[in-house]
């Protein structure tokens, strides 16, 4: 069966038995091996092709599954956080308006019982004034005409304050707005420039609006001021203060507290510049013709006695400039307006009802009585006692002229006389001397608190760009005080007494090349004390004295 079943192709000759041998191949197994490693590397590069696509095709998917994710992840955190910051400022702005309401609210409800109680203060405040006045007017013996212009005054005065208390309990209870004017004036041209910087300077330094006037006497351009509106030179103090009214008054609108203060402030300086102080200088020149000139005393009073050095010009000048000056400041009272504008809060709630028309007639009705009455106080009364001092010494220096110049030597007549004669030159200044006595009612309204008391405005002052601002003490004053320094400083000695080796009681000398002179530590040679740390006031320690550091540089 094997013979039969073997095919033997023609010309192909047989394989010996011996070609069978285990280890050795015919030509034909070998085609057949090596086609078959071709056909497997061949499926090889194509599994392997297929391989790579596969993968490269999900990576790419991967990355745009990837991609459209982050971005989607990212689309969300947007929106979420849009919603966040919505929601934050939704809230936010609920509970604003929340904190607004509830302190609208207790505003509204601290006017009315602010409002409520007023009777109950009004009757306190009644009590206190009875007491007052009834201790003043307890004198039996008072004359009748005394005593009633003593209770008139004690009614006047006793309103004054009862009126600032209700304001001062107003501003410190309400809450206030107020609007503050911090921009000075600018200039365009050169000389507008010029003027502004001019008056931002005296302004700032005579009229400041944080400084009292123990921080003023520190500024030294404020001593200058002072002494040129003191000195008694005639027609200098008239210029400075006319000067000074200009600055107030320009650039326009004035300041209505300004312009009273101004007012009371020249007349106050009047009493002691053209008053006591002239009637020193003039009795001092008595005193120094009668000591160096007894034998022709009256020829020294007529070439260098009171009146007769100085100009009849700019003495008459500064005689009428006094009665003029003043006037002119009040006339601009009507023109004036008042810087600090305090509105209170729970005011305004209580006026939305009302209407533009009722406004309308409340400030028609008001205005006429706000110039007359309101604006200034009472300081009309005051500028009509001026005029009668005025006219009062003017009288008196008409009836003295008219007497000395009918005992004086010549036959001048009466004008020849008033311009050439010592004699009208002496009456006028004495003249000039009863008429700034006599503005002595003027003085004490030069201390802020009489000044309020008067003019019922809110003090106000002059920052360094010119602007006229709200007057307010600072916590710590621009004007540092500096430290006293000791004797050994003041004079250069303390150089010289370590040179020689002293040192003061009770210190230790220390070598300059030890260690603790390298360090710092210890006192130094010269027997100076340690330097200050910084719980220091002005140079003294919190709890040491003057003594413990004294020789500090």
């Amino acid at each position: 069966s094997e013979d039969a079943t073997t095919f033997t192709p023609r010309n192909t000759p047989r394989v010996s038995s011996m070609a069978k041998t285990p280890g050795h191949f015919t030509d034909d197994e070998d085609g057949s091996t090596h086609q078959s490693e071709a056909v497997r590397s061949i499926v090889s590069r194509k599994i392997s092709m297929w391989t790579d696509d596969v993968a490269s095709g999900f990576t790419s998917a991967w990355n745009q599954v990837g991609s459209a994710t982050k971005d989607a992840l990212a689309s969300f955190i947007d929106a979420t956080d849009e919603a966040g910051v919505w929601a934050q400022e939704k809230i936010e702005e609920e509970y604003t308006k929340a904190l607004k309401n509830a302190g609208l609210n207790r505003e509204l409800i601290k006017v009315r019982m602010f409002d409520y109680t007023a009777g109950v203060r009004s009757n306190i405040i009644g009590g206190f004034k009875d007491m007052i006045k009834s201790a003043c007017l307890s004198d039996p013996d008072m004359w009748p005409l005394i005593t009633t212009a003593y209770r008139d005054t004690l009614d006047k005065v006793l309103h004054d304050i009862e009126h600032e208390i209700e304001v001062s309990l107003e501003a410190a209870i309400l809450k206030q707005q107020s609007s503050l004017r911090l921009e000075g004036p600018r200039g365009e041209a050169a000389w507008e420039r010029i003027y502004v910087r001019i008056r931002a300077f005296m302004l700032y330094h005579y009229l400041p609006h944080d400084l009292s006037i123990f921080g003023k006497i520190q500024d030294p351009a404020y001593i200058v001021l002072l002494f040129v509106t003191l000195l008694p030179v005639h027609f200098l103090r008239l210029t400075f203060l006319f000067m000074l009214l200009g600055f107030i008054v320009y650039p326009t609108p004035p300041d209505e507290f300004q312009l009273i203060n101004f007012i009371l402030m020249t007349k106050g300086s009047q009493f002691l510049s053209s008053g006591l102080f002239t009637m020193a200088r003039g009795s001092m020149m008595y005193f120094r013709c009668f000591s160096c000139c007894k034998a022709d005393m009256a020829q020294c009073i007529v070439v260098n006695g009171p009146g007769s050095v100085d100009s009849l010009l700019l003495s008459s000048l500064d005689y009428l400039g006094a009665i003029v000056l003043p006037w002119l400041a009040f006339h601009w009272l009507p023109y004036s307006h008042k810087s600090i504008a305090r509105t209170y809060v729970g005011r305004r709630l209580e006026l939305d009802d009302v209407t533009e028309e009722d406004e309308a007639i409340k400030r028609t009705k008001s205005f006429a009585s706000k110039v007359l009455v309101f604006q200034g106080g009472r300081l009309r009364k005051l500028l009509v006692w001026d005029v009668k001092c005025f006219s009062f010494s003017l009288v008196v220096l008409t009836v003295m002229a008219i007497c000395t110049w009918r005992e004086d030597e010549g036959n001048l007549d009466l004008f020849t006389w008033l311009w050439t004669s010592a004699q009208f030159k002496e009456d006028m200044f004495w003249a000039k001397v009863l008429y700034g006595l006599l503005s002595l009612p003027f003085l004490p309204f030069m201390i802020p608190l009489f000044l309020k008391v008067l003019t019922h405005c809110e003090c106000t002052g002059f920052n360094e760009h010119g602007a006229c601002v709200e007057f307010v003490m600072p916590p710590e004053s621009r004007m540092k005080p500096r430290r006293p320094r000791s004797t050994t400083q003041m004079f250069g000695l303390r150089h010289i007494f370590g040179a020689l080796g002293l040192r003061r009681r009770g210190s230790t000398s220390v070598p300059a090349a030890g260690p603790s002179a390298a360090t710092g530590g210890g006192s130094s040679g010269d027997g100076c004390a340690k330097a200050p740390t910084s719980n220091t006031v002005h140079g003294r320690g919190i709890g040491g004295s003057l003594a413990d550091d004294e020789g500090l540089p």
